[in-house]
């Protein structure tokens, strides 16, 4: 009986181990008619912790910037989708933040917007934070660094993260 009870105790660790929570912290639309979503991910064993946002476009995803919280394997990144018309992701390029003039794509009004709520978030729910970041001072996005890989999203089968 006590080996039943500990592979049953076993084997509960190691499901929840491998599964990823995530929650939905804020939902909002924008001027441009775009609609956004502020989450929080806690990874199971590692207990990393990250926040992200996805932003979409007549239902579609065409954004998602991920910053982790705890566990600085990663820098802040953008992802741009491409989509098909049915809103299933065909590729994506990746883009780490930056703080000062070395970007390539500057931080639109909408960003600039989301960054503002993520800042106040950030500020308020203090848990699993290890990292100073001011979302709020980010420029721009560039090319290159240790990009994070997307967050809840559906990628296409045999699709290799760069």
């Amino acid at each position: 009986m006590i080996r039943y009870i500990t592979i049953l105790f076993a084997s509960i660790f190691l499901v929840s181990c491998f599964k990823d929570v995530h929650s939905s912290l804020q939902k909002g639309s924008l001027q441009d008619g775009g609609i956004f979503e502020i989450k929080s991910m806690l990874s199971g064993c590692c207990g990393c912790k990250a926040y992200y946002y996805n932003f979409y476009e007549n239902k579609k995803i065409t954004e998602q910037f991920v910053v982790e919280t705890n566990c600085g394997l990663y820098e802040p990144t953008k992802h741009i989708f491409k989509t098909d018309k049915n809103g299933h992701i065909l590729s994506y390029q990746s883009y780490t933040a930056v703080t000062n003039d070395s970007f390539t794509i500057a931080v639109t009004s909408n960003e600039k917007f989301i960054f503002k709520n993520l800042d106040s978030i950030y500020q308020t729910n203090n848990e699993y934070h290890h990292r100073e970041i001011n979302f709020s001072k980010i420029t721009g996005f560039k090319m290159g660094g240790a990009v994070h890989f997307p967050l809840g999203i559906k990628l296409p089968k045999g699709y290799i993260l760069r």
